[in-house]
């Protein structure tokens, strides 16, 4: 992994140790490889943050990172037509979110970090696929049966910050 790449990941992780658990909850880094987490995680306590650093520290060329998510949400948009119907949302609250969110750039389209509402569990939305109607979009989040849904990443393979603290890094 070249210097640009360890400075990314390294951001993301302490950026997540700043937000704090009440915020993102357990939501850690975990090396991927084909979007899939490569360390077992399924178990309460299984993988950490702390297991996460030691694991950057001996593998510093691994590449490939991703979000196990908890307390966070993401709007993984599929599709430029799929992103431009989100960005054109002229509801206040979405448009003061979108100018807030972290947003990461992908093959597809875009991917849109969020805090997990408190009425999420409630309301029903989990880790899946097109979840609403007239939108190619998926929910990354925690899963309904209280796993943790998982999120590719910068640097991972086709994947840029373009807005939030890291867009500034570039990839």
């Amino acid at each position: 992994m070249n210097m640009e790449m360890s400075d990314i990941i390294r951001e993301t992780y302490d950026w997540l140790l700043q937000c704090g658990r009440d915020v993102v909850g357990d939501t850690v880094l975990i090396p991927t490889g084909a979007k899939k987490p490569i360390v077992c995680h399924k178990e309460p306590g299984q993988w950490s943050m702390e297991k996460a650093h030691i694991y950057m520290v001996k593998n510093p060329e691994h590449a490939q990172w991703g979000l196990l998510l908890d307390s966070l949400c993401v709007v993984d948009a599929d599709s430029d037509d799929a992103v431009a119907k989100i960005e054109a949302l002229q509801d206040p609250d979405v448009v003061e979110a979108l100018s807030v969110c972290p947003i990461q750039q992908t093959n597809k389209g875009r991917h849109y970090l969020f805090i997990r509402p408190e009425w999420a569990d409630a309301e029903g939305y989990w880790d899946g696929a097109r979840q609403v109607i007239g939108f190619d979009a998926d929910l990354k989040t925690r899963c309904s049966t209280g796993t943790r849904g998982v999120l590719a990443i910068c640097p991972s393979l086709n994947k840029t910050w373009v807005l939030g603290d890291f867009a500034k890094k570039g990839n």
